[in-house]
């Protein structure tokens, strides 16, 4: 009798050895998937559509003493990760452009894209 549990236990065991690798696989899939902050991206351009190159953007959290983040242009476009949810107000200043704003609110887990067209200006 005792022959049989061992054999029946073997089975078994090569189950649980098999489960076990592909939970070792997925789970820290499925936790990387878990995802409590945004992300903001967006392209600033001129009147004519063209791309501003070293522009500045400094994204702060509306109502809160939240640090700034802040990115210079590369290609006209911008990225910041590890937002918190909520809405923010973007800043982006650039030579010889007028200063612009943007509100824009984000979310968990989504990537917002926005747009700033830049007015022709004085900033030296």
């Amino acid at each position: 009798m005792q022959s049989v549990f061992i054999r029946m236990s073997r089975p078994i065991h090569i189950v649980f050895f098999t489960v076990g690798a592909v939970l070792l696989f997925v789970f820290p899939t499925i936790l990387r998937a878990q995802n409590s902050t945004s992300t903001l991206r967006g392209v600033v351009q001129d009147p004519s559509g063209g791309r501003v190159v070293g522009a500045r953007v400094v994204v702060r959290l509306t109502g809160s003493p939240s640090r700034a983040r802040q990115r210079q242009t590369i290609a006209g476009e911008f990225r910041i990760d590890g937002l918190l949810p909520g809405p923010y107000e973007v800043a982006v200043t650039a030579k010889g452009f007028a200063d612009a704003t943007a509100d824009v609110d984000t979310a968990v887990s989504v990537v917002r894209d926005i747009s700033i067209t830049l007015k022709l200006g004085r900033r030296a």
